[in-house]
């Protein structure tokens, strides 16, 4: 994902979050739930990921992740219809600021500019995506930036 191939980055995650396939740690499948379904997102309409969103968000509503439920709100986001979508990308900051994770608040403001430049809104996107920039150089996450 950091290196923009989005399509590569969906076909080497979907082994781990199939429901299907059942491979690998749990854990491991719950943490990986966020950036498989922006790669599923970007790489293309095909992929149907709202069951494994909704799956994700029955394991964030327990409490176990404190940044789970902003990362809930922005896979929601990237799915949803266009008000709905920008309710939740508005929405996910409050959640984000409510724990210490700048990297992951970082990836949501990346994913709301993302989509605010596909809506040809290039004022409200680069904001957002200023604001991105900064998140991943606060946590040193340089490839992202």
């Amino acid at each position: 994902m950091g290196h923009g191939d989005a399509e590569h980055a969906a076909a080497r995650l979907v082994p781990l979050v199939d429901a299907e396939l059942r491979r690998g740690h749990f854990g491991l499948r719950v943490m990986t739930v966020p950036c498989y379904v922006e790669a599923a997102v970007l790489a293309g309409p095909d992929v149907d990921v709202r069951d494994v969103i909704d799956q994700y968000a029955v394991w964030a509503g327990m409490g176990a992740d404190p940044q789970a439920p902003a990362l809930v709100l922005r896979c929601r986001a990237l799915v949803g219809r266009e008000v709905r979508s920008e309710e939740l990308f508005i929405a996910a900051p409050a959640e984000h600021e409510k724990v210490n994770g700048p990297y992951e608040h970082a990836r949501t403001q990346l994913a709301h500019g993302m989509w605010l430049r596909r809506r040809r809104r290039p004022v409200e996107a680069r904001a957002q995506l200023r604001s991105a920039v900064l998140g991943f150089e606060q946590c040193g996450a340089d490839g992202w930036g």
